[in-house]
């Protein structure tokens, strides 16, 4: 593959040594069709071509659109944010909204603070969803957002997550790519900063991380040369040349196992770590460890082959596919059937009979909860203040908290903490990779401020972490456990009781939630009504993204601008 010569995406050629299959512990259903495992095909890699050439297009976007602004973004601030680009990128099927610029995604919210926090950022949730909602309905026709609306970009994407294996092991592919390349570049970043390294050598450290696999699909054997090429189209005129330099040889280095330096040592970990902490080999070895004993034999092979890494392993599964060309999808299938069936179709938890071992020391997994969603979405029967209430909880979980935790440990510790590490936020849960040091130093801290400013409409956050274990079902069980202790302790905390105002011998209530005392006036269908400050800030948030205001106003739909009120009539 001489890709020396290239000057695009789309030149790369896919090469395969043999077939590459990605397996299904959960089947995967497309066009109807339910799948154990399935060949990574000629059309998914175009897809994932195109996917990459959006990357790209996104980026540039994105700098077009802050270009000019005294945004004051130092060359190391410029990779910790294309870093965090890639990372919001391959989430872009969650910015899918049911109609585009009426209910609007917890991820623009983010996308937009994430560029403009300097300039302003509120630290009242429900002005700081206010404040993004009117800014993102003035970008709603720039060609980012235009972009961001391509349904065809974000199924590919979405493509790109359940059909490109990080493996291609029986077992071991059953894990997806871009997932092994975001959780490799949160650890990457963790163990970089609890190893004292700079921003700058965090910042370079963290997008190699990034990117270290991402030309696996092209040519899984020689994947470190098609990865380095990747990067070097991803980032040019993007990051300084010294910077792709060093990400680039990162890239190709971490492959060789002889080379050593504290930028390789620490991406190795993190690789390793990332890959093991769903203890695959372990489920291998159960599940189709005797077919792959039988073939070793038959042919001659090393078992320990079987699961290692480079030349050897290649050789290995290189031969068996060789000996019986279908071995590769018998093994995927049985490896998935087998999970099924032993744990009855997901009801109980695999049982392997040994000591759970700490994955890493000096990570840790964490979590927030945020408290009294129903309660703060259950106050009114007003659908303003309900429809309200659901955006901001959104907003909180999804963008407010990620925010200001990336804020808070940048003033703190010097150093821009990365979206990926965000593991997954919704659902009122978040869950994310921190470095022991800061969990035990600055993030009660961070928690405490948080939890003031969100509490002025009646939620709360409660925090938790544990151990980062090799297997996943621990870790959670942990976790979670953890958690529970927090929610049904008691945190004594001082707080303003509430004097109601008595008038004619009855108590005063706000006349939506009746529960606080009014203090404002709101005009609504039904008249004026006296509210409290809460049900007052709701009422005029949901007022602005009410579905009758988007009604009657423009909108993108399929990149081209319309009217509901005319097409619906």
């Amino acid at each position: 593959m001489r890709l020396k010569s290239l000057i695009g995406f789309y030149d790369i050629k896919f090469e395969k040594a043999y077939p590459v299959l990605k397996s299904y512990i959960v089947p995967y259903r497309e066009d109807g069709v339910f799948f154990d495992c399935r060949e990574l095909t000629d059309d998914d890699v175009e897809a994932y071509k195109r996917v990459l050439v959006g990357l790209k297009k996104f980026i540039v976007e994105i700098f077009k659109l802050t270009e000019g602004l005294d945004l004051e973004s130092s060359e190391v601030e410029k990779i910790e944010l294309i870093g965090d680009l890639i990372s919001l990128f391959f989430r872009l099927p969650l910015l899918k909204e049911i109609i585009p610029s009426t209910m609007l995604s917890p991820l623009k919210v983010y996308l937009y603070y994430r560029l403009f926090h300097r300039m302003y950022m509120p630290t009242d949730s429900i002005e700081f969803i206010e404040n993004a909602y009117r800014n993102l309905q003035r970008l709603q026709k720039t060609d980012l957002f235009k972009m961001l609306l391509e349904e065809g970009l974000s199924n590919d994407i979405e493509k790109a997550w359940f059909t490109i294996p990080a493996d291609t092991r029986p077992g071991f592919n059953s894990s997806g790519l871009i997932p092994h390349l975001l959780l490799t570049s949160a650890f990457s970043w963790a163990l970089a900063v609890d190893r004292g390294f700079n921003r700058r050598e965090v910042a370079v450290l963290r997008l190699a991380s990034l990117l270290h696999d991402i030309g696996k699909p092209f040519d899984y054997r020689r994947h470190p040369e098609a990865s380095k090429y990747i990067a070097e189209v991803l980032l040019r005129d993007l990051i300084p040349m010294d910077e792709m330099d060093e990400i680039c040889k990162i890239i190709v280095y971490h492959h060789l196992p002889k080379y050593s330096d504290r930028y390789v040592d620490v991406l190795r970990e993190a690789d390793r770590t990332a890959s093991t902490i769903d203890r695959v080999k372990n489920l291998v070895e159960k599940y189709i460890g005797k077919d792959i004993e039988n073939y070793s034999a038959n042919l001659g092979l090393n078992y320990e082959d079987a699961f290692g890494v480079g030349r050897d392993s290649w050789e290995f599964w290189s031969r068996i596919v060789e000996e019986n060309r279908k071995s590769l999808e018998e093994l995927s299938r049985k490896f998935v059937r087998e999970i099924r069936k032993e744990t009855e179709n997901f009801t109980r938890p695999i049982k392997i009979p040994r000591e759970e071992v700490i994955a890493c020391k000096k990570v840790l997994i964490c979590i927030y909860d945020v408290a009294n969603i129903q309660g703060l979405i259950g106050r009114s029967q007003e659908i303003k203040i309900t429809i309200a209430a659901s955006q901001l909880i959104d907003g909180i979980v999804m963008a407010y908290i990620p925010l200001q935790i990336q804020r808070e440990i940048c003033e703190k510790a010097n150093v821009w903490y990365p979206y990926e590490s965000f593991i997954y936020t919704a659902g009122g849960l978040g869950e994310f990779l921190l470095p022991s040091n800061i969990v035990h130093g600055d993030i009660e801290g961070i928690v405490g401020k948080i939890n003031k400013a969100i509490s002025k409409y009646g939620t709360s956050i409660r925090f938790a972490h544990s151990e980062t274990y090799d297997d996943m079902y621990t870790m959670l069980k942990e976790l979670f456990r953890k958690l529970s202790n927090r929610k049904y302790s008691i945190e004594l905390e001082p707080k303003t009781v509430q004097r109601h105002v008595v008038k004619d011998g009855s108590v005063v209530l706000c006349n939506t939630c009746y529960m606080d005392t009014p203090t404002r006036s709101i005009e609504t269908i039904e008249g004026l009504k006296e509210v409290c400050n809460t049900c007052c800030q709701l009422y005029k948030l949901g007022d602005e993204i009410s579905f009758k205001e988007r009604y009657e106003s423009s909108i993108v739909l399929n990149g081209k601008e319309r009217e509901l009120k005319k097409l619906y009539g």
